[in-house]
C-alpha cells in the first residue's frame, strides 16, 4: 500500500469545493465514503451528525473526514475550515490556501497547487473577500466567473439565468438594519431549503451589488430556519453580530468567522420581519 492509498476518506455536504476534492481522490484512487444522515448523503446542516462509517469501508486505513463529523467516531485526520477549533476557521483571505480544505487536502497529499484549486479554494473559504482581491495572487473576475459557473454546473444545472438579476433588483428595495456602525440589507424573504436556487441567487447577487446582507432561509429535515449573515463585511460587524445582535434576537447555534465575514444562527420560532427591523431605525 503506498503513502496516499492507506487513506480513506469520508466527505461531507456536496458542493463545487467537495465535487473538487471527490476528483481528486477519484484521480488518485484514493477510497472514499459519503457521510449520510437519515439514509442520505448529508445536507451542510446536519454534516457534524452523520451516520457511522462502516468499519468494513475503513480497513486498517487512516480514516479523514472531510468537513464533517460521526457520533462517537472521532477521525484520525480531520480537514475542515468551519468550526472554531479547524485548521482554518480563524484565517483571513491572505491565507485562504492554506485555510481551505482543498489546501489542507493538497499538504496531507504532498500535492502541489494548481491556479485552478487555489481559485476553488479562495471562493470557497472566503468569497467575499476574493472578489475584492484580498486573495493573494488570485484574480477577482476569475472569482466571479468560477461562482457563477458552479452555480449552474455543479448546484442548480437547471437554474433560471434571470434569477441572480431578480435578487439584485430585490435586495436594492430591501430594509435595511444597522449592526455596530454598518448598514445590513435583510433580505426578508424565505429563500427555500438548505442551498436552494433562490439562496444561491441572492447570495451571489449581494456580492455583485458589494453589499452585506442577512439571508433568510429553512433548513432539510428541520423547521428551523437560519438567518445567515454574509458579503464585505468589516471584522468588528461579524464579532457584534455573534456576540450581541444574534443573542438579542434568541437565535441558537450561533456561529461565524470574523476573518472570513460570515455569521449565523437559527430561530427556533415564527418569523416576524418586524422584530429584526428594530434595528433600523
Amino acid at each position: 500500500m503506498n503513502k496516499r492509498s492507506r487513506y480513506h476518506f469520508h466527505l461531507g455536504a456536496p458542493d463545487p469545493e467537495m465535487d473538487f476534492i471527490e476528483d481528486i481522490l477519484k484521480l488518485l484512487q484514493i477510497p472514499y465514503t459519503y457521510a449520510m444522515y437519515r439514509g442520505a448523503r448529508v445536507h451542510h446542516c446536519d454534516a457534524y451528525r452523520a451516520e457511522h462509517v462502516p468499519a468494513r469501508e475503513i480497513g486498517r486505513r487512516t480514516l479523514v473526514f472531510v468537513e464533517c463529523a460521526v457520533r462517537r467516531q472521532p477521525p484520525d485526520i480531520l480537514i475542515d475550515h468551519h468550526n472554531p477549533g479547524d485548521a482554518g476557521h480563524s484565517l483571513g483571505p491572505e491565507h485562504f490556501w492554506e485555510a481551505s480544505s482543498v489546501g489542507q487536502l493538497f499538504a496531507l497529499l504532498e500535492l502541489a497547487p494548481t491556479d485552478n484549486a487555489k481559485l476553488i479554494a479562495a471562493a470557497d473559504h472566503c468569497y467575499a473577500a476574493a472578489v475584492r482581491g484580498k486573495c493573494p495572487g488570485i484574480e477577482p473576475y476569475k472569482v466571479r466567473k468560477l461562482k457563477r459557473e458552479g452555480m449552474y454546473k455543479h448546484e442548480h444545472p437547471n437554474m433560471d439565468h434571470g434569477l441572480i438579476q431578480r435578487y439584485v433588483d430585490r435586495l436594492q428595495r430591501s430594509p435595511q438594519i444597522v449592526l455596530a456602525d454598518e448598514r445590513v440589507v435583510f433580505l426578508p424573504e424565505d429563500l427555500g431549503r438548505g442551498h436552494a436556487p433562490e439562496y444561491i441567487a441572492a447570495q451571489y447577487a449581494a456580492t455583485e451589488l458589494g453589499v452585506p446582507v442577512i439571508l433568510r432561509n429553512h433548513m432539510p429535515h428541520s423547521r428551523q430556519q437560519r438567518l445567515h449573515l454574509c458579503g464585505p463585511l468589516e471584522p468588528f460587524t461579524v464579532k457584534y453580530f455573534m456576540q450581541f445582535w444574534a443573542p438579542r434576537h434568541e437565535l441558537v447555534r450561533v456561529y461565524g468567522a470574523p476573518m472570513r465575514g460570515y455569521a449565523g444562527g437559527y430561530l427556533e420560532y415564527l418569523f416576524d420581519l418586524d422584530l429584526f427591523l428594530e434595528d433600523s431605525k
